[in-house]
C-alpha cells in the first residue's frame, strides 16, 4: 500500500527502537516462547534465555500465543494447558505469562472453538490467514466470534499482501480489531509490509502491538536497526500502551 506523506514522517533525528524506553513495562500479546509446540521457540532453554533478554528491555507481562491450526494437531487447549504449566514452573520470576492462541482461520477453526478458545484478556481472540489469500470464512468468523461473546483481534495485518486500503476500513467496520507486529516496521518482512505498516500506524488502524516472537537474535537484530523520530516514538508509545487493557 503507498503510504501517505506527513511533515514528519522519517525525517527529523532518529533513535534505535531499543534505544528508547518503549518496551518499559511492555505487555507482549503475540508470542511463541512456548518451547516445541510451533515454529517458534523448539526447546525450554531458549525460551527462557529470550524470556531473560527481554525482561532486560522492559517487558513484564506475556501472553505466550502458539499457534492453532490444521497443520498442528496436538494444539487443543488441554495440550497446550499442560505444556504452559511445565513451562511456567521454570520460567524466568521477572516476567508474568498467561496462555493464548493464535489462531489460523482454517477448516479446524470451528472445532477449535468448540473445544474451547484461549483468549487474550477477557474475550480477545487472536486471528490470522494465509498470506497470500483471505480465508473464505473469514467474515463468518468474525460474525460468529462477536454473536458468542468474543472481539476478532487480527493478527499483523499489514502481510496480507491481497488486502487493500477498502479491506482495512471495511474489516475495521464490522468490529475487527488489528494488532501491529513492531518487527513490519523494520522490514523484516519485506518493503511493502514495510510501507502498509507505516500507513496503517500513521492513519490510526491498529488497536494493539505485539512482537510476534519466534527467535531472539531476530527480534533484538531488527529492534536495534529500527530508527524512530520523536514523532513516531510518540504513535508507539500511545498504541504500546494499549496493550495494558488485555492483562
Amino acid at each position: 500500500m503507498k503510504k501517505k506523506k506527513s511533515l514528519f514522517y522519517r525525517f527529523s533525528a532518529k533513535r534505535s527502537f531499543l534505544e528508547t524506553d518503549l518496551l518499559s513495562g511492555f505487555t507482549d500479546i503475540h508470542s511463541h516462547y512456548l518451547p516445541g509446540v510451533d515454529d517458534g521457540f523448539q526447546t525450554k532453554e531458549d525460551a527462557i534465555n529470550a524470556l531473560d533478554a527481554m525482561i532486560d528491555v522492559g517487558v513484564k507481562r506475556v501472553y505466550l500465543t502458539p499457534h492453532v491450526m490444521a497443520d498442528l494437531p496436538e494444539n487443543y487447549p488441554d495440550f497446550l494447558k499442560e505444556r504452559f504449566l511445565n513451562f511456567q514452573q521454570d520460567a524466568p520470576k521477572g516476567v508474568e505469562l498467561r496462555l493464548a492462541a493464535e489462531y489460523m482461520l482454517d477448516a479446524d477453526f470451528f472445532k477449535q472453538k468448540q473445544a474451547g478458545l484461549l483468549p487474550i484478556g477477557k474475550n480477545y481472540i487472536l486471528i490470522e490467514m494465509s498470506y497470500m489469500y483471505p480465508s473464505p470464512e473469514l467474515i463468518n468468523i468474525i460474525y460468529d466470534l462477536q454473536v458468542t461473546g468474543f472481539v476478532p483481534l487480527l493478527a499483523h495485518p499489514e502481510r496480507y499482501l491481497f488486502m487493500d486500503e477498502g479491506q482495512y476500513k471495511m474489516l475495521k467496520e464490522k468490529g475487527c480489531k488489528y494488532q501491529l507486529n513492531l518487527m513490519s516496521l523494520s522490514r523484516q518482512y519485506g518493503e511493502r509490509v514495510f510501507d502498509t505498516a507505516w500507513y496503517l500506524l500513521q492513519h490510526g488502524m491498529y488497536d494493539f502491538v505485539g512482537t510476534d516472537i519466534h527467535q531472539l537474535r531476530v527480534f533484538l537484530h531488527n529492534m536495534t536497526h529500527l530508527k524512530l523520530t520523536t514523532k513516531e516514538q510518540d504513535l508507539l508509545y500511545n498504541l504500546i500502551r494499549q496493550n495494558e487493557r488485555l492483562w
